[in-house]
């Protein structure tokens, strides 16, 4: 049963959530800008670009970045939809495709980095 209360409490953590990530985001987008920067600048190959993702470091820092890039993603586009689609059945419906679309599209990712990192 949902009281209330119940939806409050989802909400606060929907906030810590949101805000988590974000500031999770912060160093990671930084670090992955510079590091891009740096691949731009020394005219990185494929091979070059292969092998920086390929490294322990830089594959576990764009596996935590894509996790949390998603994670705000779905966050926001959930608060979105709850803003202005006002239609239960739609709303659900919406937020059952944010969901799955978010969960493939990082599925997708971090499959890409693990397949990147074990070929290295």
């Amino acid at each position: 049963m949902s009281t209330p209360q119940s939806g409050m409490k989802s909400g606060v953590r929907h906030w810590k959530e949101q805000r988590a990530s974000a500031l999770l985001l912060i160093p990671l987008g930084l670090w992955l800008v510079v590091s891009l920067a740096y691949l731009a600048s020394t005219r990185a190959t494929y091979d070059g670009v292969h092998a920086w993702v390929g490294d322990t470091l830089n594959g576990v820092l764009l596996f935590v970045f894509c996790g949390a890039l998603f994670r705000h993603l779905l966050l926001g586009l959930e608060v979105v939809v709850d803003d202005y689609v006002h239609t239960p059945q739609t709303n659900l419906r919406l937020h059952k495709f944010i969901r799955l679309l978010g969960r493939v599209c990082a599925a997708v990712a971090v499959i890409s980095i693990i397949v990147i990192m074990i070929d290295s």
